[in-house]
């Protein structure tokens, strides 16, 4: 992986059917070259093919045919979860990833996508045998007999069943109960296709993709994938790991969860002079300090996106918070009866996109409440400033309501996370029974303490929308496996730990209408003042 580079972009006109079909034409003209590493392991384009080609053809043997729904258990050795992945793509099944909480009998199984499987292929034998479960064990490829070279082109070269749905990813129920979102066989492609050119003006003809994540995140997934359609490498990590590999030069495209980012760049020694390096930052809004620390400390070029998994992508985010609509996306801003809001105006941002599911898996009721006339309702906030950018605001569920004013807290937020010693900032609304709801300021400050002088800063800058918010210092908020904050489950946690902290002696005015917060010159939302007739 630390060859020499000569600064070609990649070919972006190649197209591939799949990653199978990939893999096979990688094998044919680069054999050696790296397609992934895993200390102390280095697979080449020939062993991958070979192995991928193997595994289709044990897992035939096994009974697994096309339209099966397969669930594929979390594994540390993420090599041989990409080589199921890719087995099952190749022979036209859905994958499903399915942790060892998931393991239970099928009449016991509560989640009805999983009760849907056909087939679990697990990493060890469960404790209580599962008929329908298939053991994978870490030396299993090892005991395979390898495939003949017309095997293997036989194998990985089928066309895909492009209407069948692929895979099927869970959402973490931070929004509510989890859902299911299928994506089909046509559309993963498409999407691989618009990462590829995408990321291809950054990256030389074989990127070196660093893989943090599990295998169950859709974004880590997409980026491991499109890599190996290019040719290029993907090397397997643990986070402490990331630091190293950076200023060794030898990866140039990073993917981020952001609250992993600001812990890499406060450990990475910038990597050698001229190096390219491609990073993005998902799974939360960019703070545009972070941002700046990435492309100031590693000379990066960073980007930030909103999408949602029913979506796939929507914009990519400026510094400025404006985001840039993806060619073939569609944006409405609406009010809560549905109706169209003209430019400027705030509201429910609906969405269409070219890639889109169009409902949820085994969900008829969650389907039909979020997909209505080929839009798909995401529940979040925002604006639209001209018809080709979009500023959102946050979700709708997360706005605060209290004493008749309405509160949206990501901007409030995004300001009480700049202050330094405070990792992360959530408001949540405390309803107490008999009691006035109260904003909560809750403050992930690790191992830093609330002294009074923060405190002096963090209500300065509350002064305006929440000037009573009680400040609540936590070590650690709770996260979802992609980094985003379990606000249901922190809200909780505050609501039993008794009384809150620094208590302000005024309220909330009570008898006024609700008011909106708009937005402010400087990007920021703040209360309107009384009397300019923005109630809505």
């Amino acid at each position: 992986m630390t060859g020499p580079r000569d600064g070609a972009v990649q070919d972006t006109a190649r197209r591939f059917p799949n990653t199978a079909a990939a893999l096979a034409a990688h094998a044919r003209e680069r054999p050696e070259a790296t397609a992934l590493v895993a200390p102390p392991r280095h697979v080449s384009y020939r062993q991958l093919a070979s192995d991928v080609a193997a595994a289709v053809g044990a897992l035939e043997r096994a009974g697994l045919a096309p339209g099966m729904r397969v669930g594929i258990e979390l594994r540390r050795d993420r090599c041989l979860h990409l080589v199921l992945l890719l087995a099952c793509e190749a022979i036209g099944l859905t994958t499903i990833a399915v942790g060892s909480a998931d393991l239970v009998p099928m009449e016991a199984q509560a989640d009805p996508v999983l009760r849907g499987c056909d087939r679990l292929l697990l990493a060890d034998a469960a404790p209580d045998p599962l008929p329908h479960g298939l053991v994978v064990p870490p030396a299993w490829l090892a005991d395979l007999p390898p495939p003949a070279p017309a095997e293997i082109a036989e194998r990985l070269c089928r066309p895909p069943p492009d209407d069948r749905l692929v895979r099927i990813v869970r959402t973490s129920g931070t929004t509510g109960r989890p859902k299911a979102i299928g994506m089909t066989f046509a559309a993963q492609q498409r999407i691989l296709d618009t990462a590829i050119a995408r990321v291809a003006p950054d990256l030389g003809p074989h990127p070196r993709f660093l893989a943090l994540y599990a295998l169950a995140i859709r974004a880590s997934v997409t980026r491991v994938l499109q890599t190996l359609q290019c040719g290029g490498s993907v090397l397997f990590a643990a986070r402490e790991q990331a630091p190293a590999l950076i200023a060794a030069g030898v990866v140039d495209h990073l993917m981020f969860l952001v609250g992993d980012a600001e812990w890499v760049a406060d450990r990475t020694m910038p990597p050698p002079k001229g190096h390219r390096l491609h990073v993005e930052l998902v799974g939360a809004p960019a703070d545009p300090a972070l941002r700046a620390m990435l492309t100031e400390r590693f000379g990066a070029h960073v980007t930030t996106c909103y999408s949602t998994n029913e979506t796939n992508l929507i914009s990519f985010v400026g510094v400025d918070g404006v985001g840039a609509l993806c060619p073939g996306v569609a944006v409405r801003i609406v009010d809560e009866a549905g109706r169209v809001l003209p430019l400027g105006e705030v509201g429910l941002i609906r969405v269409r996109t070219e890639v889109m599911t169009q409902s949820y898996v085994d969900d008829p009721v969650a389907s039909a409440q979020a997909f209505v006339d080929g839009w798909y309702h995401t529940n979040d906030l925002g604006f639209m400033p001209d018809p080709a950018h979009l500023v959102v605001l946050g979700r709708a569920d997360d706005m605060l309501n209290v004493g008749g004013v309405k509160i949206l807290p990501r901007p409030i937020e995004a300001r009480l996370k700049q202050v330094p010693g405070v990792r992360d900032a959530v408001l949540l609304a405390l309803e107490r029974p008999g009691r006035a709801t109260r904003v909560a300021a809750a403050l992930e400050l690790g191992d830093s303490a609330l002294t009074p002088e923060l405190v002096d800063r963090l209500r300065a800058i509350m002064a305006a929308a929440v000037p009573d918010a009680d400040l609540r210092p936590v070590p650690w908020f709770p996260r979802t496996p992609t980094g985003k904050v379990r606000r249901a489950v922190l809200r909780e946690s505050l609501m039993t730990a008794g009384e809150p902290r620094h208590e302000a002696a005024d309220g909330p005015v009570d008898g006024e209408k609700p008011r909106l917060l708009r937005p402010g010159a400087d990007g920021v939302l703040m209360a309107p003042r009384r009397g300019e007739g923005s109630e809505r």
